[in-house]
């Protein structure tokens, strides 16, 4: 069976320094992807986006996390941003970031209906927008591209989120999924720094959350100690998977027996309140 292809795409996880790069805007999907979505078009020429909000301006994107499926085994992919500094959500505007080389789809020759993912790392790139839109994926280099589509989200899927792109010679020709007579949303993740959770959550901004994916642990960053704050840790249905007390400024949480998946991290007293996303791989 084969393994994610981290390394060859991008570093496997952010370094301590930039930890609170790892709190992603997870909001379009629930990281399990039932079906996938592609094309005959290669040579760059198609791609598979979403389109991303920032939570606040300016907006520095620092990585990108897709999930595949069923790609051809020769199949190559670029990760491509587009921005849209008017939100007019009619496709991307202008492109600002592309992959200089392509690299291998994390899926290629992979387990058949088995879902694959890849992180690229963005931060030395100043992907950075003042307004609108980003549409965050990736574009179809060679072979088939099997872009990872979950069927099945949690939430409401966001029709006016899901996009494909394919270039033609008169222009840059946009379709949300959902004119494809399609549903569902495709796995790209977008991630930004600084973080901002959603509205009405309070927020410590100073608190940072690194998941070890190699150790499955969880490590919780604080300025000052609060040995009265409690870390709940929750899946997207709301159910509880652990929980733990802060025992300094730095907090060790053992993941090793939770499954791989997004969660939400609250860490809450009379003092603290902070609620932020990590995603166990």
């Amino acid at each position: 069976m084969k393994t994610n292809l981290l390394s060859a795409i991008g570093i496997f996880c952010l370094s301590v320094n930039t930890a609170s790069a790892q709190l992603d805007s997870i909001l379009y999907h629930d990281a399990q992807m039932e079906s996938q979505w592609g094309s005959s078009t290669v040579g760059d020429l198609f791609g598979c986006f979403v389109r991303v909000t920032p939570p606040s301006y300016p907006a520095t994107l620092v990585g990108i996390r897709g999930y595949f499926r069923n790609a051809a085994a020769t199949s190559t992919i670029k990760w491509k941003v587009f921005s849209d500094p008017n939100g007019s959500a009619n496709g991307g505007v202008s492109t600002i970031y592309v992959s200089p080389t392509a690299v291998p789809n994390p899926a290629a020759g992979g387990a058949v209906d088995q879902q694959y993912t890849a992180y690229v790392d963005l931060t030395g790139n100043n992907v950075t927008i003042a307004a609108g839109d980003l549409y965050v994926g990736a574009v179809q280099s060679a072979g088939f591209f099997g872009a990872g589509i979950d069927n099945a989200p949690n939430g409401t899927v966001a029709i006016d989120r899901q996009w494909q792109w394919m270039y033609l010679a008169s222009q840059n020709y946009w379709n949300t999924l959902s004119s494809q007579a399609a549903t569902g949303q495709f796995g790209f993740t977008a991630i930004f720094s600084p973080f901002a959770i959603g509205i009405n959550e309070a927020v410590d901004s100073r608190i940072s959350l690194f998941m070890d994916q190699l150790n499955d642990v969880l490590f919780i960053k604080m300025p000052v100690a609060d040995l009265h704050a409690e870390v709940k840790i929750t899946d997207l249905s709301g159910r509880l998977v652990a929980t733990h007390m802060i025992s300094g400024t730095e907090t060790m949480v053992d993941m090793s027996g939770v499954t791989p998946g997004i969660y939400a991290v609250v860490v809450q007293s009379a003092k603290t309140a902070f609620t932020g996303k990590i995603e166990k791989f």
